[in-house]
C-alpha cells in the first residue's frame, strides 16, 4: 500500500512539472508574438522626485515650504532643459497636475495583455532565478530599449494577456507564475478589470497603474484588494 501510495505521489509530481513547462512555454511564446508584434509596451521609467527633498528611506520626507532648500530638485534633475535622461523641463503655458501616488506594485495593461514591472538590480532568490535561468532578452522577460535607466534597471514580466481564438485572459493563476513573482493577491488586484482592460484601452496605448491591496504593502494592511490607475492619456479606462 505505502509503495503504491509513493507511486501516485510521484505520478502526481511529474504531471505537475509537466503542466508548469507547459503553461511556461506558452507564456514564452505568448511574450514573444507580442514582441514580434510590436505589442509590447515601453516599460514605466523610474524618475527622481521633482521638488527636493531630505533623508532616505524611512527617513525620507519632502522640503517643506516653509525650509531652506524648498522648491524643484536640483540635485538630481536638469532643470535647465539640457538634453539629458533626467532633465525635466516645465511648460510654463501649461498647468501641472500633482496628483496622489499609492505605493504598491508597479504594472502595466493594454488591451491584449498586462505586464509587471521588475527591478532586475533588486536583490534575492527571484532576481537569481531570472538570470540564471532566463536572463535580458530571454524568454517571458523583455527589456525595455525606449530608457537607458529603464532598460538598465526594469524588466517586463508578462502576467497574463487576452487570447482571441478561445475569448478569454489567460495566464493569471498559470502554475508556471511563481508566487514570489505574481502573488495571489497581485492576481486578485488584476483579474477584476481584466474585461474593462479589454472593453476600454484603445490599440496602442498602455495604462499604467499600480496594484494595492492590504497584504502587497503593509501600510495597507487595512484595505481590501483594489487597483489605483496611475497614468493614462485616456480618462475612465482603468475604472
Amino acid at each position: 500500500f505505502e509503495q503504491k501510495k509513493k507511486q501516485d505521489e510521484r505520478k502526481k509530481n511529474d504531471e505537475k512539472k509537466k503542466e508548469k513547462l507547459r503553461c511556461k512555454q506558452q507564456r514564452e511564446n505568448r511574450m514573444a508574438v507580442l514582441r514580434d508584434a510590436g505589442k509590447v509596451p515601453l516599460c514605466q521609467r523610474k524618475t527622481s522626485h521633482f521638488f527636493s527633498y531630505a533623508g532616505n528611506g524611512k527617513s525620507f520626507r519632502y522640503i517643506s515650504p516653509d525650509e531652506d532648500g524648498f522648491g524643484l530638485n536640483v540635485k538630481d534633475l536638469d532643470v535647465s532643459g539640457a538634453s539629458s535622461d533626467t532633465s525635466i523641463t516645465p511648460d510654463s503655458n501649461l498647468p501641472l497636475f500633482l496628483t496622489q501616488k499609492w505605493d504598491g506594485t508597479t504594472c502595466q495593461a493594454t488591451n491584449t495583455a498586462v505586464f509587471k514591472r521588475l527591478d532586475i538590480r533588486a536583490g534575492g532568490k527571484d532576481r537569481k532565478n531570472r538570470l540564471t535561468k532566463g536572463g535580458k532578452f530571454k524568454g517571458n522577460h523583455h527589456v525595455s530599449k525606449g530608457s537607458t535607466i529603464a532598460a538598465s534597471r526594469y524588466d517586463l514580466y508578462l502576467v497574463c494577456w487576452f487570447d482571441v481564438e478561445t475569448g478569454r485572459w489567460e495566464g493569471l493563476r498559470d502554475p508556471d507564475n511563481s508566487e514570489s513573482v505574481i502573488p495571489k493577491q497581485l492576481a486578485d488586484c488584476i483579474e477584476p478589470y481584466l474585461n474593462k482592460f479589454r472593453d476600454n484601452l484603445p490599440d496602442g496605448l498602455c495604462c499604467y497603474f499600480e496594484a494595492v491591496h492590504r497584504e502587497i504593502n503593509a501600510r495597507y494592511r487595512h484595505l481590501d484588494a483594489d487597483l489605483n490607475p496611475c497614468e493614462s492619456d485616456v480618462e475612465d479606462h482603468s475604472e
